[in-house]
């Protein structure tokens, strides 16, 4: 039997309400899929000259410049067509898909290091800059008193890199249920600093990436809390309130002091590791709250139900 040709073929799929060819091969049309038949799994286009087929599930192979004749499209072997356009649909997604996760990945981890160590960096660069004026002008003990800082900002640096390492490192697993990988993400930081843990949890379940962002707004809570506030105890809650979720991190530090850290009151834009949280919860739809005082502080992130940030995969 005579078998079917054709100049070209592309394979089409439907993003944002137009037809987009993903893939071509040899002298094929800029011209998209017409608008099939109601229930049609192929159709000709209105010159007769190409040959559209509809995937079995996604996507539309159109064969551009068809020639054989009935005869030879009758021995077309199309439903085994439309399931092969169909996989090839699914796979460009998926590709599209991994592209994305990649460029969210990339755009995160350059966030996190600008976050936690640049502006370190930046910081420590600014106290050198500092120092070297305070020598110039031999002023030699507020010199060697602002050494002194500068060893204790270096750790700091250091510990802000770390941080952001091991953050990138501490991601939950396909199965972990989110109070799990929290429990875990508690655990390692509070070891790190020599602090005691309480942790209460409920059954709660979170895309993994909502649980990614929730587990670096408790390590940087738990790291200025041991930085600013000398304390020796942590307690973590993760619950249901009112339809949402609730993270609460307390210590038995002496608190924070400094500008905007008295009593109840929103966070201040100028402190950092708090921006920082308040940036990450804000692509949850979320909020964060500060109470601080003599008997330590209490850190809240709310979350309004189960949030579902762009780029969210959930498995």
């Amino acid at each position: 039997s005579k078998a079917v040709e054709a100049r070209g073929a592309g394979l089409y799929i439907r993003d944002d309400g137009a037809w987009r060819c993903r893939a071509a091969y040899g002298s094929a049309s800029d011209t998209p899929p017409s608008i099939p038949p109601s229930g049609a799994g192929m159709w000709h286009s209105a010159d007769g000259r190409t040959l559209f087929l509809k995937g079995a599930a996604d996507g539309v192979l159109a064969l551009h410049g068809v020639s054989g004749g009935n005869r030879a499209m009758r021995a077309l072997n199309i439903p085994l067509l439309r399931v092969v356009t169909g996989h090839g649909a699914s796979l460009l997604r998926v590709t599209d898909t991994c592209r994305d996760l990649l460029w969210n990945e990339r755009q995160r981890i350059a966030r996190d290091l600008h976050d936690d160590v640049c502006q370190t960096l930046a910081f420590l660069h600014m106290q050198l800059v500092h120092l070297a004026d305070l020598i110039a002008a031999g002023r030699h003990a507020e010199a060697s008193t602002r050494a002194g800082e500068l060893r204790s900002d270096a750790l700091d640096a250091y510990d802000a890199a770390r941080r952001a390492v091991d953050g990138l490192r501490q991601q939950p697993a396909p199965d972990e249920e989110t109070g799990a990988f929290l429990a875990r993400v508690a655990h390692s930081t509070c070891e790190r600093r020599d602090l005691s843990l309480e942790m209460e949890a409920d059954p709660v379940e979170l895309g993994r990436e909502s649980a990614w962002q929730l587990g670096r707004i408790l390590q940087e809570a738990i790291t200025n809390a041991a930085r600013h506030g000398e304390p020796h105890r942590v307690h973590v809650g993760l619950h249901e309130r009112d339809g949402g979720i609730e993270l609460v991190i307390e210590d038995d530090g002496g608190g924070v002091t400094g500008d905007g850290a008295d009593g109840r009151s929103s966070l201040p834009h100028t402190q950092h590791g708090l921006s920082i949280m308040r940036e990450r919860l804000s692509a949850l739809e979320g909020t964060l709250e500060m109470l601080n005082g003599a008997a330590g502080v209490r850190i809240v992130a709310r979350l309004p139900g189960t949030p579902t940030p762009q780029g969210e995969v959930h498995t």
